[in-house]
């Protein structure tokens, strides 16, 4: 009787081990990190790539995630202050261990966050900051992407090839305004 007992235990165990492990593989979070101004002069910003970037993530993991993992974003503060956006870069991808990084929106603190992404090989994904040594940083390779027009030309290029290529909505939209 005992050694039966033991036995059911024994397969009671496993079977709950063996549904624990499936379902904390089946429920694996992919965290992604967010560093911007969430407070002070600049914390509209931050709140509207926040929003972004949730609505983002939440379309992704309704229809199944990635791979079947969820997306979480974890967020940072960085006040505009370049000082504080380099230590919660570091501390997204060495205590939280995040796959990527988004940020960005005043420069300085961008251009503070760049090396260590790259030396950590972790992308991160500028958004707003417009200073073209984000993205043209000499490093080899380089793990920093912008999402926005670089300065100061960029938006004079683009401007000129929607001119080019709609003519007349580009006029009509400018008489408008």
């Amino acid at each position: 009787m005992k050694h039966s007992r033991r036995i059911h235990a024994s397969v009671a165990m496993a079977a709950l081990t063996s549904l624990a492990l499936s379902a904390s593989l089946q429920a694996a979070e992919i965290k992604v990190g967010l560093v911007a101004a969430l407070s002070g002069q600049s914390a509209q910003s931050g709140e509207a790539i926040t929003r972004g970037l949730t609505i983002a993530m939440d379309e992704i993991n309704a229809k199944g995630g990635v791979l079947g993992d969820k997306l979480v974003l974890i967020k940072r503060d960085d006040e505009s202050s370049p000082p504080k956006g380099v230590t919660a870069a570091r501390e997204l991808i060495s205590s939280e261990k995040v796959v990527a990084l988004f940020g960005g929106i005043d420069t300085p603190v961008s251009l503070a966050i760049v090396p260590i992404a790259n030396q950590n090989k972790k992308p991160f994904i500028g958004v707003w900051a417009a200073g073209t040594n984000i993205t043209k940083n000499g490093a080899t390779p380089n793990y920093v992407f912008r999402v926005s027009a670089q300065a100061p030309g960029e938006l004079r290029r683009h401007r000129c090839s929607l001119l080019v290529r709609w003519p007349a909505r580009v006029t009509a939209w400018h008489r408008r305004r």
